[in-house]
Order: C-alpha cells, then structure tokens, then sequence
C-alpha cells in the first residue's frame, strides 16, 4: 500500500514539473515577442537596462515603428476664419441682426467686447465679437453678416490641418503600444535602479499622450466650429468704398466730409445754446428788473426835483 501511493507521489511530481516547463516555455516565447531579453539560462535580464540611461531604455522601444492603418476614406481637415468690419448708423439694430444671425445658424459667442468712442462732434459705440459657427453652415452666414451693416472689410483665412492631424493620431497609437510594453516590464522588474528608469519613462510617454489629445481636440473643435470675428463700430456717416482711388473721387469725398463736419459743428453749437439757455433766461430776467427798477428810480427822482425847482 505504501510503495502503491510513493509511485503515485512520484509520477504527480513528474507531471506537474513538466506543466511548469511547458507553461515557462510558452510565457517566455511571449516575452521574447515583447522584446525582454533574457540571459543564456533562459531567465529574464533586466540588468541591461539598470546600465542604461532612460535615453537609452527609451531607444529600445522606439526601434519598430508602429505603422497605423491607411484608411482611404479619411475627411479633411479644414479650419476656417472669417472677419469682418462693418459700420451701422444704428448700433443696437445691427447688434440685434447680428444675434439673431448667430441663433438662427447654431453659433455662439466665444467672447464680445463692448465701448464707447468718445470724440468731439459725437460719442459713438463699438463692439468686437468672436463668434463660433458650424463649419456647415459658416459660409451661408458669412454671406448673410453682410446685411448687418456697410462691410469696409472682410478676410477669410482656411489653415488645412489634414496632415497634422492624422500625423498626431498615429503617434498617439505608437505611444499607447510603448505604454503597454513599459508596463508590462514594470510588472516583471526585480531591480529597483531599472524601475525607477522605467516608471521615469511611463510618466514621460503618458505626458506626451496627454499633449497629442489636447491637441487633437482643439483641431477637433476648430473643424467643427469655424471662427468668426466680427468688428461692429457705430457712424455718422458710411464710409464710402471705392474701387480705385481717383483725383475727383478724392475731390467729392473731401467736399462731403467738409458738409459733414459743418453740420457737426453746427450741431455742437446747438447744443451748447440748448446746455446754456436757461441760465441766459434767468439772467435777462434778472437784467430786466434791474433796468425796470433803475428807470423807476430815476422818473422818481427826476420827478421830485421838479416839484422841488417849480417852488
């Protein structure tokens, strides 16, 4: 009975030792795949990489370049930007159009400024605005802005980011396949000097995956929503837009601006007779009593001293 369970015993061991040889086999064939080096016994070495600079551990896992899939079929990447300047002789009119142009194409406003002008024939109002359109729907709106006011000015700049773009999510897949390898060398590390080396270049692939996403997503948001800036200023009078720039249209326009600036300062001058008219009321007023009563005074005496003389 005893000698039956010792060959028992025996062949147990027997078959669990050659599991654990096959189970070795296989995980160091996968290893290998994974590029860990192991030593003339078979035994993973990491003291290679405790002599080696992170430089140096960072080259090991950079050799291969990754190659990202060719996809035939991807969009282009395009960011628009629109400007404008445009005057209105009615501020708040324009600037209502222009919220309501805004709502009507599913834009918002990224940011809006607003100030007062101040000069000496009129205080006038100006507004800067930048605005996010649909890229869609930017081109239908930058044709409608127009109506908002006289247009002195309008650009429009298309950055194609296509390239970057595409160049930045392929270093973002290489970089997500180094991640995995330095952790999985992570796990198996026994040195504490080739740790640190590695947790060192875990943190630097991860802040550089955080910086590709960053700006993966501000192209995102730029191609999905195109910029638009709009600067709106309050006049008295549209600037007129001429094509060329000629000795008699430099002539008609300088006798306009002379009328114009006449009848500002003619409205200046309105105002301060309007500002100064009820002092001036009070004082003839004043004047008046005064003259009456010096009349008064002096028929008054003229006449007492003729009384005076005919005695």
């Amino acid at each position: 009975m005893k000698k039956t369970f010792a060959i028992v015993l025996v062949l147990t061991f027997i078959i669990l030792a050659l599991c654990s040889c096959g189970a070795k086999q296989a995980s160091e064939e996968l290893n290998r795949a994974q590029g860990i080096r192991y030593d003339a016994d078979g035994v993973i070495s990491y003291s290679e990489y405790a002599n080696k600079t992170s430089a140096q551990i960072s080259d090991e896992f950079t050799k291969t370049p990754v190659e990202s899939p060719v996809d035939e079929s991807v969009s282009q990447k395009l960011i628009k930007k629109y400007s404008f300047v445009i005057e209105s002789l009615e501020y708040d009119k324009a600037k209502s159009t222009l919220e309501t142009l805004v709502a009507r194409y599913g834009g918002y406003f990224s940011s809006s400024s607003e100030s007062i002008r101040k000069s000496t024939y009129a205080d006038t109002r100006y507004g800067a605005f930048q605005i996010r359109i649909p890229s869609g729907s930017v081109d239908a709106f930058a044709s409608e802005v127009k109506t908002v006011g006289n247009v002195t000015s309008s650009t429009l700049n298309t950055e194609d980011v296509t390239e970057s773009y595409y160049s930045l999510k392929s270093q973002l897949e290489s970089l997500a396949l180094q991640e995995e390898r330095v952790l999985s060398m992570i796990e198996k590390a026994n040195d504490l000097n080739t740790l640190i080396k590695l947790e060192d270049k875990l943190a630097s692939i991860r802040s550089e995956i955080n910086n590709i996403n960053y700006r993966i997503k501000y192209y995102d948001s730029a191609v999905d929503h195109s910029y638009v800036t709009v600067n709106l200023s309050e006049v008295v009078e549209y600037t007129e837009v001429q094509d060329e720039d000629t000795f008699g249209s430099r002539l008609l326009h300088s006798i306009s601006n002379t009328f114009v600036v006449f009848g500002n300062v003619l409205g200046e001058i309105l105002i301060v007779f309007i500002w100064i008219l009820p002092f001036a009321l009070a004082l003839g007023i004043v004047a008046m009593v005064v003259v009456f009563v010096t009349k008064r005074n002096r028929k008054k005496k003229a006449e007492k001293q003729n009384r005076e003389n005919q005695q």
